[in-house]
């Protein structure tokens, strides 16, 4: 239970990431959205590193 309090911590983070890059993902197998979300996090990270 020591740890439910650090939830916000990662809703920070996906809300930013939706509202940079929107919360679409084009691929419609599974296996390609992922690969497709890995790329957005990775230009996200990125965008906040500049």
């Amino acid at each position: 239970m020591k740890d439910a309090g650090r939830r916000w911590i990662a809703e920070i983070v996906f809300s930013s990431i939706k509202r940079v890059l929107g919360e679409d993902l084009f691929s419609k197998k599974f296996s390609t959205q992922k690969v497709e979300a890995g790329i957005k996090i990775m230009l996200y990270n990125k965008f906040i590193s500049i």
